[in-house]
Parts: C-alpha cells; structure tokens; sequence
C-alpha cells in the first residue's frame, strides 16, 4: 500500500480504501501502474485499476 500511498499522496491506505475517492485521478494511476510494473515485470492497462480500485481487490486481480 506504499505505491498508493505515494502515488496519492496521501499518509495512510488502507486495503479496502478506493483509489479515486482518495484523490487518484488517470495521470496519477498511470504513473503508479508504470511504477507497479516496472517493480513486478507485468505490463497493466489502465482499466484493470479503474475495475479494481482498491488495494485489496488490485492485489487479488494481480495474483489472478
């Protein structure tokens, strides 16, 4: 929950927290998508985080 709490700039995330109601915008998820990918080797499309929003449901779709 690191990578959301610096992409959002935000001090505290929780697993069920919604990345766009705590201020995430599409620049802001592109940015944390290339930073997850460049960490995981696992290209993401924009949409898996808009159909997956938060950190528990983004975490269970990566390890689908």
């Amino acid at each position: 929950m690191r990578l959301w709490s610096q992409a959002l700039d935000v001090p505290d995330v929780n697993a069920d927290d919604d990345f766009f109601n705590l201020g995430g915008n599409s620049l802001r998820a592109v940015r944390m998508l290339a930073e997850i990918s460049r960490l995981t080797n696992i290209e993401f499309e924009t949409r898996v985080l808009y159909e997956n929003p938060t950190p528990a449901a983004f975490h269970a779709r990566l390890h689908d």
